[in-house]
């Protein structure tokens, strides 16, 4: 999914969300196409009770799911981020994937894409695993120049 000329915005608001993948996978995003290790996240996540924390790290994309286990199941995710062009672009994770009969986890997590000379005005959501997303993935965003 690959979202263009999106209009300049101090803050964004994303929701994204699929159904069931047809293989075990992640969804992560990108933004401006920088798909190189210019992202810091740190969070937690919580798989039906057990808590894990991930320490703050460098990585090339804006996972949505902080635990890092490839799954089949269905997610939601809702992604601010500041977006002023002379600033880091800090964002705030949370959401939440689930297999139904056998329970889900929920993660929360905090980065910055280290972009300091420009406001995002493209968003691509990728799979990690390499499927396609399914039939009924949907990407929304919101814009607020304050």
């Amino acid at each position: 999914i690959d979202l263009q000329n999106i209009p300049e915005r101090n803050i964004l608001e994303i929701y994204f969300g699929h159904p069931i993948f047809a293989a075990d996978s992640d969804a992560m995003c990108f933004f401006n196409n920088d798909a190189a290790a210019n992202y810091e996240n740190t969070g937690a996540s919580v798989n039906t009770g057990a808590v894990s924390y991930t320490a703050s790290s460098t990585a090339n994309g804006v996972a949505l799911v902080n635990q890092g286990a490839k799954d089949s199941t269905t997610g939601y995710f809702i992604i601010k981020v500041n977006n002023t062009s002379t600033r880091i672009k800090d964002y705030f994770v949370n959401g939440s994937r689930n297999k139904n009969a056998t329970g889900g986890f929920h993660s929360t997590f905090a980065g910055g894409w280290e972009n300091t000379t420009a406001q995002i005005n493209r968003i691509t959501c990728r799979s990690t695993g390499g499927v396609n997303f399914p039939v009924g993935t949907s990407i929304t965003v919101f814009g607020s120049t304050r």
